[in-house]
């Protein structure tokens, strides 16, 4: 698994050396990963303390230090119920979009703030003994970012987040399934 992802990433680095680019790039694509820990009490008693979301975003110059961004999340997790312990399932698509003020003071270093919507589809599967359920929801919530770009070369960067989304959503009890993100992703500017 290990060598399949340097292998991957080396790939990539590969082709984008190989990519001739304007010296003042104005979008970006990047895979992210995080930690996601989340916010409600009551999410990681059923579901743990952490767990690991995947991510794709988008980002184009709007001017000189505001940059707009799309972003896909997806979380998957299984757990156990509250209290009765029986399996249970959840899966959460997020798509956000928003803004980032970005300091472009630095060469090999841009820190950014951002704030943006959020649509999340949250998938529920509970399962018992006795019964067998399945539920699911679209909520509406807002994602806070933060991170700092590092330059590798003319075309690729890492990026170092945190971010946090506030997605409540109501069940049988309200809750907010958002939490904090803490992460990297690989980007190419083009």
């Amino acid at each position: 698994m290990t060598k399949k992802i340097l292998k991957t990433i080396s790939l990539f680095l590969l082709i984008t050396n190989t990519h001739t680019l304007f010296s003042e790039s104005q979008s970006s694509l990047e895979i992210r990963s995080a930690a996601f820990f989340p916010s409600s009490k009551l999410f990681r008693e059923i579901y743990g303390n952490v767990g690991v979301c995947y991510q794709l975003e988008g980002s184009t110059r709007l001017c000189k230090c505001i940059d707009g961004w799309a972003n896909f999340d997806w979380f998957n997790r299984h757990g156990e119920s509250y209290k009765l312990e029986d399996p249970t399932k959840v899966r959460i698509a997020n798509t956000s979009i928003g803004v980032k003020f970005l300091c472009r003071s630095y060469k090999q270093l841009t820190p950014y703030v951002g704030i943006g919507p959020n649509l999340s589809k949250i998938w529920l599967q509970n399962k018992s003994e006795y019964f067998q359920e399945s539920l699911s929801k679209w909520t509406i919530g807002c994602v806070f970012k933060s991170g700092v770009y590092l330059c590798i070369n003319k075309s690729t960067y890492l990026n170092l987040f945190v971010d946090y989304l506030l997605q409540p959503v109501h069940f049988n009890t309200n809750v907010n399934i958002g939490g904090f993100n803490l992460g990297a992703g690989l980007g190419m500017k083009f």
